[in-house]
């Protein structure tokens, strides 16, 4: 008891160590801090040492292939390049074909785009019959303005036939009622020559005649413009009632052919034939632009489809990587910053490699000691190695 309490007190505070690598890369395996004599310990960092393994054996296979890939594509870079000068010039040749094709593609690809794809489909499924469409279209709105003036004309007419009825009747009323002022204007003034005739017993047949010459030509003139007015009545009559029908006619046609303009916007989402023009426009300059798309992606198609042929015939492994890199083809600069770039990627792999190949040693290595040091362990480490093998 006085031996364990002595231990106790005299043992130092244990201190944190920091992570261990080597100069290469590879992890050192730390166990100073477990306790390596039980079993559940022993197991936990025996299967860490076997994960370690297989982490770093998948990492080396998966560096390992592209690492071979990189070096048939640098081999594929050195076969090219020793080609004989005819077949060189038909690579050139074909390659530089490619780019030139792929540079017209290019422009026709940054003319699309102007027409929405809704709108092109609208445009396409109607390709028939929107020519017709926009002739209908723009003869209705002309016909529209022209119904819609003439209305207009006919408002005019109508305000100044109403017009000139209110005179007219307004004419018969004064006529009328001036026939009352003459006939009680003459009875007063005949009144009056009476009156001068018996009390003053002066002559007035002058009077009487200039009375009653005054009376029957006052009302003559008045009798005139009433029968005048009244007849000139009927005819504003006949006139507005005319251009009342003639206006209900007009509105028909108006109304029939903003309908049908209502239609041809609605169905092709425009709002004039001017923008249905300008959209059938810029469909033709899509649509043709899409077809040189087209026929463009055809011939690249078909100069790709030889270049690989002719890359096959020099026994290339990875003809397909070059349809990628056809530059390099064309270019010897682009090449040579492929090659440096694939120099690059070589490198670091092999280091990948190299990383991943030290620390599976260092696993496998950990494992064996163990199963030297603690062999009441081993059946228990070589079940755990035999079970990550079997996986």
């Amino acid at each position: 008891m006085l031996k364990w309490l002595k231990k106790l007190f005299s043992r130092e505070p244990a201190m944190e160590e920091e992570w261990s690598w080597e100069d290469d890369g590879a992890r050192e395996l730390d166990r100073r801090s477990m306790r390596l004599s039980e079993a559940s310990q022993m197991e936990e960092y025996v299967r860490g040492c076997c994960q370690q393994m297989r982490e770093a054996t998948a990492e080396i296979d998966k560096a390992s292939m592209e690492y071979r890939l990189v070096t048939e594509r640098l081999r594929d870079m050195e076969e090219i390049e020793g080609l004989p000068e005819a077949d060189r010039a038909r690579i050139y040749s074909c390659a530089k074909k490619i780019m030139d094709l792929t540079q017209d593609r290019q422009v026709h690809q940054s003319k699309l785009g102007g027409l929405p794809e809704e709108q092109y489909r609208l445009m396409e499924r109607n390709e028939d019959d929107v020519p017709d469409a926009i002739r209908t279209l723009k003869d209705r709105e002309e016909y529209k303005t022209l119904v819609r003036t003439d209305l207009q004309n006919l408002e005019g007419e109508k305000v100044s036939y109403r017009f000139r009825k209110r005179e007219l009747s307004e004419t018969q009323i004064m006529c009328r009622d001036m026939c009352f002022v003459t006939l009680f204007a003459a009875v007063l003034l005949v009144g009056v020559l009476l009156f001068f005739q018996i009390y003053l017993e002066l002559n007035v047949q002058i009077g009487y005649v200039l009375v009653v010459a005054l009376c029957a030509t006052a009302l003559t003139v008045l009798f005139l413009q009433f029968n005048n007015a009244k007849s000139e009545m009927k005819t504003v009559d006949r006139k507005l009632s005319k251009a009342i029908s003639l206006q209900n006619t007009v509105k028909i046609r108006y109304v029939n052919a903003t309908n049908l303009i209502e239609y041809y916007c609605e169905r092709y989402g425009v709002h004039t034939s001017d923008e249905l023009r300008y959209l059938w426009e810029r469909y033709l300059v899509e649509q043709k632009e899409r077809k040189m798309l087209r026929e463009a992606d055809a011939l690249i198609e078909d100069k790709q489809n030889e270049l690989l042929d002719l890359l096959k015939e020099q026994r290339i492994i990875s003809p397909h990587i070059w349809l990628d890199q056809v530059p390099a083809l064309v270019e010897p600069r682009e090449m040579v910053e492929i090659r440096h770039g694939l120099y690059s990627r070589r490198q670091s792999l092999r280091k990948r490699i190299e990383y991943n190949e030290s620390s599976r040693e260092t696993a496998s290595r950990e494992v064996k000691s163990l199963a030297k040091e603690y062999p009441v362990h081993s059946g228990l480490i070589m079940s755990i190695v035999d079970e990550f093998d079997r996986d």
